[in-house]
């Protein structure tokens, strides 16, 4: 329903004081709307920041804590350390000399087999050369050892020389290599059967003696490396002495395993108390801003629904008191002046006419 019209330049008056207020209730709405967003942006920022100092902080003084024992802990770790390698060197020590100790007398055996091997071989005239690993593995072939020392001489002659020989060749044929090579093993059956005349033939006695002495040689050298194999297995250490140093180690361990389990309880602390009580004091730092700011949006949310009621209200009250008189196109203060301005120099009877002097004259 219009509103009733009495003097038509104070209904245009009243017109124009409506568009006024419905404006700035556009504009209250506009701008707390705009402050909401800020304040909204303010407020999950301040939350943020907050949530990111606890966590920072409770990490920070976690790993604090738990550097403070893992200092004292690698402290004990590092003379636990030292401890062992202390008692490892002084057993090694201690082995060694065992093995000494009870190898002493194969030992001593060696040495005067080997000098009776010699003066069994002296006596006879034995070439000197016939008094070696190699020699023994050609001629009176014993063990696995001696049997792949004489593979290894027999192939270098047969094969291994041949071969450098053929390479350097500039023609390289199959049948010269096989040539080489059958040159090479006529040499080696000449070599091997002169000086197996020179010496097996004329010596054989006291060769076939050396070989038994040497056979003995290698079975006290087996049994002297069965002796220490079981020194080194034999897991007793208390041929060695080490009683102080176990001690240390065993002293050191425990203090390591107290140390653990006071951090153990010490971390299950921090996160019953001590993780709490910095989460409820950053809290209660940041709590008046996070009020002022929550109190602050809520004021502007409250304005932002104040003014959207008034603007929804004023509208409907301007289109049915002043639109449908005036018209939709001429709700502004520049145009309701127009208006007025029409009502003092021609004086309209009613508003109605106004409005047609306005449109008639094209007024903008």
């Amino acid at each position: 329903m219009a509103k009733e019209i009495g003097d038509p330049k104070e209904y245009l008056r009243q017109a124009k004081t409506a568009v006024i207020e419905l404006e700035g209730w556009k504009d209250t709405f506009e701008t707390a709307g705009a402050e909401e967003k800020k304040l909204e942006k303010e407020l999950s920022g301040e939350r943020k920041a907050v949530a990111d100092e606890i966590a920072s902080t409770i990490k920070k003084r976690r790993e604090e804590l738990e550097k403070t024992y893992d200092d004292q802990i690698k402290i004990l770790q590092d003379k636990l350390k030292a401890e062992r390698n202390k008692r490892a060197k002084k057993r090694e020590k201690g082995v060694k000399a065992r093995m000494e100790e009870e190898t002493e007398y194969l030992r001593s055996q060696n040495q005067e087999i080997r000098k009776n091997t010699r003066e069994v071989l002296a006596a006879d005239k034995v070439p000197a050369f016939c008094n070696n690993t190699w020699y023994y593995a050609m001629f009176f072939t014993s063990g696995l050892k001696e049997l792949l020392i004489l593979a290894l001489t027999v192939a270098v002659w047969v094969l291994g020389i041949p071969a450098l020989i053929y390479l350097a060749l500039p023609n390289k044929v199959w049948w010269k290599f096989a040539l080489i090579a059958v040159i090479f093993l006529i040499i080696f059956i000449l070599v091997y059967i002169v000086i197996g005349n020179m010496t097996k033939a004329r010596h054989y006695a006291a060769l076939r003696e050396g070989r038994r002495l040497r056979n003995q040689v290698r079975s006290n050298n087996a049994q002297i490396a069965r002796i220490k194999n079981g020194i080194r297995k034999d897991k007793n250490d208390d041929v060695y002495d080490l009683g102080e140093f176990d001690q240390a180690i065993n002293g050191f361990e425990e203090e390591i395993a107290v140390l653990q389990k006071k951090k153990e309880e010490a971390i299950a602390l921090f996160e019953q108390e001590t993780d709490p009580m910095i989460r409820r004091e950053i809290q209660d730092n940041s709590r008046e801003r996070l009020t002022q700011l929550e109190q602050g949006l809520e004021e502007q949310r409250a304005r932002r629904t104040e003014a959207e009621g008034e603007i929804q209200r004023r509208t409907i009250a301007l289109s049915e008191d002043y639109e449908s008189v005036v018209g939709k196109e001429m709700m502004s203060p520049e145009k309701l002046d127009d208006l007025l301005t029409v009502v003092d120099s021609e004086s309209p009877a009613n508003v109605t006419e106004a409005v047609q002097i306005y449109r008639a004259r094209g007024m903008k």
